[in-house]
């Protein structure tokens, strides 16, 4: 039993890792299109290239990054 909650263990940091680093590179990205003084954020992707986007669903970036903050306390989560 205590073999198997380590390898969870180690499968829920391999995936947060995961998750941290696309996160931190769609928050690059952001800065470096400098969309937040327009309001748009990645909304969805055509042909690998992220589509900016003002809608509604624009909480659902914010909420990622703070979700990822509050489980991995990484400061890149929320820095924009």
């Amino acid at each position: 039993m205590l073999n198997l909650i380590n390898e969870n263990e180690a499968i829920i940091k391999e995936s947060l890792g995961l998750i941290n680093k696309k996160v931190y590179n769609l928050i690059s990205l952001v800065e470096s299109e400098n969309t937040l003084k327009t309001g748009r954020f990645p909304f969805v992707t055509r042909e690998g290239k992220w589509i900016f986007k003002d809608s509604w669903a624009n909480g659902f970036f914010i909420g990622e990054m703070l979700l990822l903050y509050r489980i991995t306390k990484e400061k890149n989560c929320y820095h924009i």
